[in-house]
Protein backbone atom coordinates (compact mmCIF):
# COMPACT_ATOMS: atom_id res chain seq x y z
CA UNK A 1 0.00 0.00 0.00
CA UNK A 2 0.99 3.62 -0.46
CA UNK A 3 1.83 5.53 2.23
CA UNK A 4 -0.36 8.43 2.48
CA UNK A 5 0.74 11.53 2.17
CA UNK A 6 0.47 13.87 5.14
CA UNK A 7 -1.16 17.56 3.82
CA UNK A 8 1.07 20.25 3.64
CA UNK A 9 1.43 22.19 6.52
CA UNK A 10 -0.60 25.84 7.08
CA UNK A 11 2.04 28.58 6.81
CA UNK A 12 1.06 32.07 7.78
CA UNK A 13 1.77 35.21 5.50
CA UNK A 14 3.61 36.61 8.89
CA UNK A 15 6.07 33.42 8.64
CA UNK A 16 6.73 33.86 5.29
CA UNK A 17 7.41 37.93 5.49
CA UNK A 18 9.91 36.92 8.35
CA UNK A 19 12.16 34.22 6.22
CA UNK A 20 12.15 36.12 3.14
CA UNK A 21 13.40 39.48 5.61
CA UNK A 22 15.83 36.57 7.18
CA UNK A 23 17.39 35.38 3.49
CA UNK A 24 17.60 39.10 2.38
CA UNK A 25 19.92 39.71 5.03
CA UNK A 26 22.04 36.69 5.09
CA UNK A 27 25.44 37.36 4.04
CA UNK A 28 25.06 33.59 2.75
CA UNK A 29 21.43 33.65 0.56
CA UNK A 30 22.11 37.56 -0.15
CA UNK A 31 24.37 37.33 -3.26
CA UNK A 32 22.05 34.35 -4.54
CA UNK A 33 19.05 36.60 -5.01
CA UNK A 34 21.04 39.01 -6.89
CA UNK A 35 19.26 37.29 -10.33
CA UNK A 36 16.13 38.80 -9.01
CA UNK A 37 14.71 41.60 -10.17
CA UNK A 38 11.79 44.25 -8.62
CA UNK A 39 8.01 43.65 -10.07
CA UNK A 40 5.99 46.38 -9.68
CA UNK A 41 2.90 45.08 -11.45
CA UNK A 42 0.55 42.52 -10.34
CA UNK A 43 -1.36 40.52 -13.32
CA UNK A 44 -5.03 39.85 -11.95
CA UNK A 45 -6.05 36.47 -11.10
CA UNK A 46 -9.92 36.36 -11.30
CA UNK A 47 -10.18 33.15 -9.54
CA UNK A 48 -7.89 33.59 -6.92
CA UNK A 49 -7.69 35.16 -3.49
CA UNK A 50 -4.55 34.52 -2.40
CA UNK A 51 -2.68 37.51 -1.60
CA UNK A 52 0.40 38.46 -4.13
CA UNK A 53 3.93 38.70 -3.05
CA UNK A 54 6.46 41.14 -4.37
CA UNK A 55 10.25 41.83 -4.44
CA UNK A 56 11.28 45.23 -4.37
CA UNK A 57 14.56 46.83 -5.41
CA UNK A 58 16.21 45.57 -2.21
CA UNK A 59 14.46 42.13 -1.92
CA UNK A 60 12.09 43.57 0.95
CA UNK A 61 8.83 41.67 0.72
CA UNK A 62 5.76 43.60 0.00
CA UNK A 63 1.87 42.03 0.27
CA UNK A 64 -0.82 43.59 -1.70
CA UNK A 65 -4.32 42.63 -1.54
CA UNK A 66 -6.15 40.29 -3.98
CA UNK A 67 -8.46 42.40 -6.45
CA UNK A 68 -10.99 41.79 -9.16
CA UNK A 69 -10.10 44.54 -11.50
CA UNK A 70 -9.51 43.58 -14.91
CA UNK A 71 -6.74 45.65 -15.64
CA UNK A 72 -3.02 45.53 -13.82
CA UNK A 73 -2.63 47.87 -10.57
CA UNK A 74 -0.04 49.61 -10.40
CA UNK A 75 1.55 48.91 -6.13
CA UNK A 76 3.76 50.91 -4.50
CA UNK A 77 7.22 49.58 -3.64
CA UNK A 78 7.42 49.70 0.20
CA UNK A 79 11.12 51.03 1.47
CA UNK A 80 11.88 50.05 5.06
CA UNK A 81 11.48 52.38 7.69
CA UNK A 82 14.46 54.17 8.95
CA UNK A 83 13.14 53.23 12.76
CA UNK A 84 13.07 49.21 11.65
CA UNK A 85 16.96 48.58 13.22
CA UNK A 86 16.73 44.34 12.32
CA UNK A 87 14.68 43.57 9.38
CA UNK A 88 15.22 39.67 10.67
CA UNK A 89 12.31 38.84 12.86
CA UNK A 90 12.31 42.13 14.13
CA UNK A 91 15.25 41.43 16.47
CA UNK A 92 17.60 44.34 17.64
CA UNK A 93 20.92 44.99 15.91
CA UNK A 94 23.92 44.72 18.35
CA UNK A 95 27.24 46.27 17.69
CA UNK A 96 30.17 44.04 17.77
CA UNK A 97 33.07 46.02 19.55
CA UNK A 98 34.67 42.88 20.31
CA UNK A 99 35.76 39.67 19.37
CA UNK A 100 32.89 37.54 21.62
CA UNK A 101 30.37 40.03 20.55
CA UNK A 102 30.20 38.06 17.40
CA UNK A 103 30.59 34.69 18.95
CA UNK A 104 27.73 32.42 20.37
CA UNK A 105 28.74 30.91 23.79
CA UNK A 106 29.98 27.49 22.05
CA UNK A 107 31.65 29.30 19.18
CA UNK A 108 33.46 31.36 21.97
CA UNK A 109 34.51 28.46 23.72
CA UNK A 110 36.03 26.91 21.11
CA UNK A 111 37.82 30.13 19.93
CA UNK A 112 39.88 29.86 23.24
CA UNK A 113 40.53 26.77 23.32
CA UNK A 114 42.34 26.84 20.26
CA UNK A 115 43.96 30.24 20.85
CA UNK A 116 45.48 28.63 24.53
CA UNK A 117 46.48 25.41 22.42
CA UNK A 118 48.04 27.24 19.60
CA UNK A 119 51.75 27.85 19.04
CA UNK A 120 52.53 31.37 18.50
CA UNK A 121 54.14 32.31 14.92
CA UNK A 122 55.93 35.36 15.88
CA UNK A 123 57.02 36.44 19.76
CA UNK A 124 54.10 39.51 19.40
CA UNK A 125 51.48 38.54 22.17
CA UNK A 126 49.22 39.37 19.34
CA UNK A 127 50.57 37.48 16.61
CA UNK A 128 48.75 34.58 14.94
CA UNK A 129 48.80 30.98 16.63
CA UNK A 130 48.79 27.50 14.71
CA UNK A 131 46.81 24.62 16.38
CA UNK A 132 47.09 21.09 15.00
CA UNK A 133 44.93 18.59 16.78
CA UNK A 134 42.53 15.85 15.93
CA UNK A 135 39.13 16.75 15.64
CA UNK A 136 37.71 13.69 17.98
CA UNK A 137 40.24 15.47 20.69
CA UNK A 138 39.32 18.46 20.20
CA UNK A 139 35.83 17.83 20.62
CA UNK A 140 36.79 15.94 23.64
CA UNK A 141 38.69 19.30 25.36
CA UNK A 142 35.56 21.42 24.46
CA UNK A 143 32.89 18.54 25.46
CA UNK A 144 31.22 18.72 22.03
CA UNK A 145 30.10 15.81 19.14
CA UNK A 146 32.52 16.23 16.04
CA UNK A 147 29.65 16.80 14.25
CA UNK A 148 28.92 20.33 16.06
CA UNK A 149 32.77 20.83 16.77
CA UNK A 150 32.83 21.28 12.73
CA UNK A 151 30.01 23.27 12.25
CA UNK A 152 30.99 26.12 14.80
CA UNK A 153 34.70 25.81 13.32
CA UNK A 154 33.09 26.14 9.72
CA UNK A 155 31.07 29.59 11.21
CA UNK A 156 34.59 31.09 12.96
CA UNK A 157 35.82 30.60 9.71
CA UNK A 158 33.57 32.78 8.04
CA UNK A 159 33.80 34.71 10.95
CA UNK A 160 37.44 35.90 10.39
CA UNK A 161 38.32 34.17 13.95
CA UNK A 162 40.51 31.86 12.56
CA UNK A 163 41.60 29.91 9.07
CA UNK A 164 42.43 26.64 7.72
CA UNK A 165 46.08 26.71 6.92
CA UNK A 166 46.35 23.20 5.09
CA UNK A 167 43.69 20.00 5.36
CA UNK A 168 43.62 16.02 6.43
CA UNK A 169 46.55 14.80 5.14
CA UNK A 170 45.38 10.77 4.25
CA UNK A 171 48.51 9.56 3.72
CA UNK A 172 50.92 10.88 7.25
CA UNK A 173 46.79 10.78 9.03
CA UNK A 174 48.38 14.35 9.82
CA UNK A 175 45.35 16.64 10.91
CA UNK A 176 44.15 19.62 9.69
CA UNK A 177 46.45 22.88 10.89
CA UNK A 178 44.32 26.00 11.73
CA UNK A 179 45.65 29.87 12.24
CA UNK A 180 43.96 31.72 15.26
CA UNK A 181 43.80 35.67 15.49
CA UNK A 182 44.00 37.21 18.34
CA UNK A 183 40.81 39.23 19.47
CA UNK A 184 42.76 42.24 18.45
CA UNK A 185 43.09 41.10 15.10
CA UNK A 186 40.00 39.28 14.67
CA UNK A 187 38.11 42.81 15.15
CA UNK A 188 39.80 44.41 12.81
CA UNK A 189 39.82 42.17 9.73
CA UNK A 190 35.95 42.27 10.44
CA UNK A 191 35.75 45.67 10.47
CA UNK A 192 37.60 45.50 7.21
CA UNK A 193 34.59 43.32 5.87
CA UNK A 194 31.76 45.04 7.01
CA UNK A 195 31.23 43.06 9.88
CA UNK A 196 30.14 45.32 13.00
CA UNK A 197 26.48 44.64 13.37
CA UNK A 198 24.88 41.31 14.33
CA UNK A 199 21.49 39.55 15.83
CA UNK A 200 21.37 36.97 18.23
CA UNK A 201 18.82 34.46 16.89
CA UNK A 202 19.37 30.91 17.22
CA UNK A 203 23.49 32.05 17.60
CA UNK A 204 24.84 34.97 16.51
CA UNK A 205 24.38 36.17 12.87
CA UNK A 206 26.66 38.94 10.94
CA UNK A 207 23.80 40.96 9.04
CA UNK A 208 23.51 44.17 7.11
CA UNK A 209 22.05 47.28 8.54
CA UNK A 210 19.84 50.16 7.15
CA UNK A 211 22.26 53.18 6.18
CA UNK A 212 20.31 55.41 8.49
CA UNK A 213 21.72 53.30 11.91
CA UNK A 214 24.58 55.33 13.22
CA UNK A 215 24.89 54.13 16.59
CA UNK A 216 24.41 50.78 18.65
CA UNK A 217 20.61 49.64 19.25
CA UNK A 218 22.01 47.70 21.75
CA UNK A 219 25.23 48.48 23.68
CA UNK A 220 26.82 45.22 25.22
CA UNK A 221 30.23 44.45 25.79
CA UNK A 222 30.05 40.38 25.12
CA UNK A 223 27.87 37.92 23.82
CA UNK A 224 28.12 35.40 26.88
CA UNK A 225 26.01 35.70 29.58
CA UNK A 226 26.98 37.06 33.10
CA UNK A 227 26.10 33.67 34.97
CA UNK A 228 28.06 31.82 32.13
CA UNK A 229 30.83 34.34 31.77
CA UNK A 230 31.15 33.86 35.84
CA UNK A 231 30.82 30.89 36.83
CA UNK A 232 32.83 28.65 33.89
CA UNK A 233 35.83 30.54 32.60
CA UNK A 234 36.85 28.94 29.33
CA UNK A 235 39.94 27.78 30.58
CA UNK A 236 39.09 26.03 33.48
CA UNK A 237 36.45 24.57 31.93
CA UNK A 238 39.04 23.34 28.77
CA UNK A 239 41.61 22.04 31.86
CA UNK A 240 38.72 19.89 33.42
CA UNK A 241 37.49 18.31 30.64
CA UNK A 242 40.90 17.55 29.48
CA UNK A 243 41.16 15.66 32.59
CA UNK A 244 38.16 14.03 33.43
CA UNK A 245 35.83 14.13 29.65
CA UNK A 246 32.93 12.95 31.85
CA UNK A 247 32.21 16.10 34.08
CA UNK A 248 29.69 18.58 33.20
CA UNK A 249 29.44 22.57 32.60
CA UNK A 250 27.13 22.29 35.62
CA UNK A 251 29.40 20.80 37.54
CA UNK A 252 32.93 23.14 36.69
CA UNK A 253 30.21 25.86 37.82
CA UNK A 254 29.65 24.32 40.87
CA UNK A 255 33.35 23.77 41.95
CA UNK A 256 33.83 27.04 40.58
CA UNK A 257 31.24 28.93 42.53
CA UNK A 258 32.61 26.87 45.98
CA UNK A 259 36.09 27.62 45.42
CA UNK A 260 34.93 31.23 45.14
CA UNK A 261 33.08 31.50 48.18
CA UNK A 262 35.47 30.05 50.05
CA UNK A 263 38.29 31.73 48.65
CA UNK A 264 37.18 34.77 46.94
CA UNK A 265 40.75 35.68 45.61
CA UNK A 266 40.59 32.19 43.74
CA UNK A 267 41.95 31.52 40.13
CA UNK A 268 40.60 29.37 37.63
CA UNK A 269 44.54 27.79 37.27
CA UNK A 270 44.49 27.18 41.18
CA UNK A 271 40.94 25.12 40.83
CA UNK A 272 42.20 23.59 37.77
CA UNK A 273 45.48 22.39 39.77
CA UNK A 274 43.40 21.38 42.77
CA UNK A 275 41.25 19.41 41.07
CA UNK A 276 43.85 17.95 38.60
CA UNK A 277 45.74 16.30 41.80
CA UNK A 278 42.77 14.87 43.41
CA UNK A 279 41.93 12.89 40.47
CA UNK A 280 45.25 11.99 39.19
CA UNK A 281 46.03 9.18 41.94
CA UNK A 282 42.72 7.79 41.43
CA UNK A 283 41.70 7.39 38.01
CA UNK A 284 43.63 4.36 37.10
CA UNK A 285 41.51 2.60 39.82
CA UNK A 286 38.23 4.25 40.50
CA UNK A 287 35.37 4.71 38.26
CA UNK A 288 34.73 8.23 36.99
CA UNK A 289 31.33 8.65 38.60
CA UNK A 290 32.57 7.69 41.91
CA UNK A 291 35.55 10.25 41.57
CA UNK A 292 33.51 12.69 40.70
CA UNK A 293 30.82 11.88 43.73
CA UNK A 294 34.41 11.96 46.06
CA UNK A 295 35.34 15.34 44.72
CA UNK A 296 32.23 16.98 45.28
CA UNK A 297 32.33 15.24 49.24
CA UNK A 298 35.72 16.98 49.61
CA UNK A 299 35.65 19.96 47.46
CA UNK A 300 34.72 21.88 50.59
CA UNK A 301 37.69 21.10 52.71
CA UNK A 302 40.28 21.24 49.70
CA UNK A 303 39.18 24.96 49.12
CA UNK A 304 39.12 25.86 52.61
CA UNK A 305 41.09 29.25 53.66
CA UNK A 306 43.29 27.30 56.00
CA UNK A 307 44.04 24.60 53.13
CA UNK A 308 44.25 27.06 50.42
CA UNK A 309 46.75 29.20 51.66
CA UNK A 310 48.72 25.93 52.93
CA UNK A 311 48.84 24.65 49.59
CA UNK A 312 49.68 28.07 48.04
CA UNK A 313 52.94 27.79 49.88
CA UNK A 314 53.79 24.50 49.65
CA UNK A 315 53.46 25.76 45.36
CA UNK A 316 55.50 28.84 46.01
CA UNK A 317 58.48 26.63 47.55
CA UNK A 318 58.18 24.28 44.66
CA UNK A 319 58.42 26.93 42.43
CA UNK A 320 61.27 28.51 44.01
CA UNK A 321 62.69 25.50 44.47
CA UNK A 322 62.44 24.57 40.73
CA UNK A 323 63.72 28.14 39.75
CA UNK A 324 67.12 27.31 41.79
CA UNK A 325 67.48 24.28 39.58
CA UNK A 326 67.28 25.72 36.71
CA UNK A 327 69.36 28.91 37.66
CA UNK A 328 72.26 26.19 38.23
CA UNK A 329 71.98 24.68 35.41
CA UNK A 330 71.97 27.82 33.40
CA UNK A 331 75.28 29.05 34.74
CA UNK A 332 76.64 25.61 34.37
CA UNK A 333 75.90 25.82 30.59
CA UNK A 334 77.04 29.09 30.96
CA UNK A 335 80.45 27.90 32.01
CA UNK A 336 80.78 25.00 29.42
CA UNK A 337 79.98 27.64 26.62
CA UNK A 338 82.96 29.87 27.60
CA UNK A 339 85.12 27.06 29.00
CA UNK A 340 88.03 27.04 26.34
CA UNK A 341 89.06 23.68 27.15
CA UNK A 342 85.93 21.99 26.45
CA UNK A 343 85.18 20.54 22.65
CA UNK A 344 83.58 22.28 20.17
CA UNK A 345 80.92 20.45 19.99
CA UNK A 346 80.40 20.81 23.45
CA UNK A 347 80.36 24.81 23.19
CA UNK A 348 77.83 24.35 20.52
CA UNK A 349 75.45 22.05 22.75
CA UNK A 350 76.03 24.64 25.53
CA UNK A 351 75.17 27.82 23.31
CA UNK A 352 71.92 25.78 21.49
CA UNK A 353 70.87 25.10 24.86
CA UNK A 354 71.59 28.29 26.30
CA UNK A 355 68.50 30.27 24.14
CA UNK A 356 66.01 27.85 25.77
CA UNK A 357 66.35 28.79 29.26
Amino acid sequence: MSKKRRPPPNVSAEDIDRDLAEMRQSPITRPNLSFLRPSRLAEPTPNKTAPVVLISDDLAPTRAEPTASPTPVVLPVVKPSPAVLSPVASRPLHYCATAQDGHSPTEHLIYTTMWSLGRPEAPDGDAPRLVQMSQPELARRVGLTERNLRIAIIRLISKLAMEEVSGFTRDTKAPRVYRVFSEKEVVRRRREAGLLWAVRRKGVQFVEPTEDIKTPAISTPVVLPPSRTEAVPPPLAAALKELTPEISMAFVARLWREARQHVPDCTAEETAQLVREFVEPLRLSVKPEVILQKLLTDWGDLVSPARLIAWREARRRTREGLSRVAEENRQYWEAIAADPRASEADRDLARLLLKDL
